[in-house]
C-alpha cells in the first residue's frame, strides 16, 4: 500500500486494495491478480513491473534491516552489565 500511496494517495490506495481483496475472495483468484486487474490501477499507467518491485522483500524490509543494525550498534556498548559498587 505504501508504494501505491506515492501515486494514488493514501485513501485511494487503501480503497483500491480493499476492493481487490474483496474481489479476490469472492472470485477465488490470487490477490495480486485482482490488484493488477483493478481498473483504477490500470488508469494510473504504472509500469508493468511496479507491483513485482513493490512486493520484492528487499525493497520493503531492506531499510528495516539497516535501522535495526544501526540501533543495535548504538545499544551494544552500553548494554554490558555494570558491576555493583
Amino acid at each position: 500500500m505504501m508504494r501505491l500511496t506515492e501515486t494514488t494517495g493514501r485513501h485511494h490506495a487503501h480503497h483500491l486494495l480493499y476492493e481487490a481483496a474483496q474481489r479476490a475472495i469472492a472470485e477465488r483468484i490470487p490477490f495480486l491478480d485482482a490488484i493488477r486487474e483493478h481498473p483504477s490501477l490500470k488508469s494510473h499507467g504504472l509500469p508493468s513491473n511496479f507491483l513485482d518491485e513493490a512486493l520484492t522483500i528487499d525493497n520493503y524490509v531492506g531499510e528495516s534491516s539497516r535501522l535495526v543494525d544501526k540501533v543495535t550498534a548504538h545499544v551494544r556498548p552500553s548494554s554490558s552489565p555494570k558491576s555493583p559498587q
